[in-house]
């Protein structure tokens, strides 16, 4: 498997705090079977955030020190999630913030309750400049529920990742249900964790990887988890 929305690099954001829960996070995703992480740091517009190279460079460590600590492999890339403001297409261009894996693949983050016209907006805007957006954690957005506006951001470009934990709250959680719906029409191109630490948002899961075999064909798990992030990886479309 390929976990393409992590926050696995320690004291960049609201990840972990020290290396030792850092290391733990992607030990335990190995140990499930994950070979690859994007790591992708909060990039808010609002704040000073850290540089490309320093995302770099500890993407870099991750990998050396879980091999020394752990005896473990995994291939650690760098990427950002980027909370979208109008000048986002103009700093990415500028080398400010980072796409996934240095590919033409975006990650985008938007308020909960986005207006559709901006999301739309975005989603236009990166597809005509050669970008693939990403919508991390589609089930936030309220204003997506309404399939016309689905249909719309996708046939205009972009891809929907989902997190895995969204799927373990029961029948009566409106988010939960809508997710599980999408996936039975194959609209969602991403599973991923979007883990920030070991307790309540934590690497994925044996329970969640149950779950998620319960309710979804193993070819479309593999397209949710393998697949299509290897198309990530290797910049294809």
């Amino acid at each position: 498997m390929i976990d393409i929305h992590t926050h696995v690099l320690p004291r960049i954001d609201d990840g972990p705090r020290d290396w030792e829960t850092s290391l733990g996070m992607l030990a335990d995703s190995v140990k499930l079977d994950v070979k690859k992480v994007i790591a992708t740091p909060h990039y808010y517009p609002w704040r000073r955030n850290v540089s490309p190279e320093e995302v770099r460079e500890k993407c870099r460590q991750a990998k050396e020190k879980l091999q020394e600590e752990y005896g473990l492999e995994i291939e650690v890339y760098a990427g950002h999630e980027i909370y979208y403001s109008v000048d986002t297409l103009q700093k990415l261009k500028s080398g400010e913030m980072l796409t996934l894996a240095d590919s033409n693949y975006v990650l985008l983050e938007f308020s909960d309750e986005e207006p559709f016209t901006v999301i739309y907006r975005a989603v236009r805007e990166f597809t005509e400049h050669g970008y693939t957006p990403i919508l991390a954690h589609v089930e936030r957005y309220k204003n997506l529920y309404k399939e016309s506006n689905l249909v719309a951001v996708k046939e205009n470009g972009a891809l929907l990742q989902v997190n895995v934990e969204s799927l373990k709250d029961g029948i009566w959680d409106k988010k939960s249900q809508w997710v599980k719906k999408q996936l039975k029409k194959e609209t969602i191109d991403f599973l991923a964790s979007d883990m920030h630490n070991s307790t309540d948002r934590p690497p994925y899961t044996e329970e969640n990887l149950q779950r998620i075999r319960k309710m979804v064909e193993p070819r479309y798990i593999n397209r949710l988890m393998c697949d299509n992030c290897e198309k990530i990886i290797l910049n294809l479309r």
